[in-house]
Formats: C-alpha cells, sequence, structure tokens
C-alpha cells in the first residue's frame, strides 16, 4: 500500500522492511462486510495475527478504522 510508506499502520508500531510482501492486507470489518480501502489497514504479520487474535482486538480494530478512515 502506497499510503503506508511500507510501515505497519497499527499506532504505535511502524515495523517495516526494505522488501515487498512483508505487509498483510487486514480487512478490519472482514472481507465478507467490505472490501474497500476504507475498511482496509496494511499491517505488519504481527500485528495482523494481534488483529484477529489479541484479548484486545476489539479496540484495536477499532483503533485500526479510525486509520484507514482518515486515510481514505
Amino acid at each position: 500500500m502506497d499510503r503506508c510508506g511500507a510501515r505497519c499502520e497499527r499506532p504505535g508500531c511502524g515495523a517495516s522492511r526494505s522488501y515487498t510482501g512483508f505487509l498483510d492486507v487486514h480487512h478490519i470489518l472482514g472481507v465478507e462486510v467490505s472490501d474497500r480501502v476504507s475498511n482496509c489497514v496494511a499491517l505488519c504479520p504481527n500485528c495482523h495475527r494481534d488483529a484477529h487474535f489479541s484479548v484486545d482486538r476489539d479496540s484495536l480494530n477499532d483503533s485500526l478504522l479510525l486509520v484507514a478512515q482518515h486515510r481514505h
């Protein structure tokens, strides 16, 4: 995603790598709800797993939705 400059979009993370394919596209509300850019963020693999499986995933996804909507 060009909008993130090859950096994880999770607030406070910012992990980056110089090679392509490092970031995952995370559909915040789920791909079945929307595949639009306003529902997507670029996350490093660790943050992507957190967005799906961590105990605070609901609050994390709320903050990621704000990031996506702000950048869209």
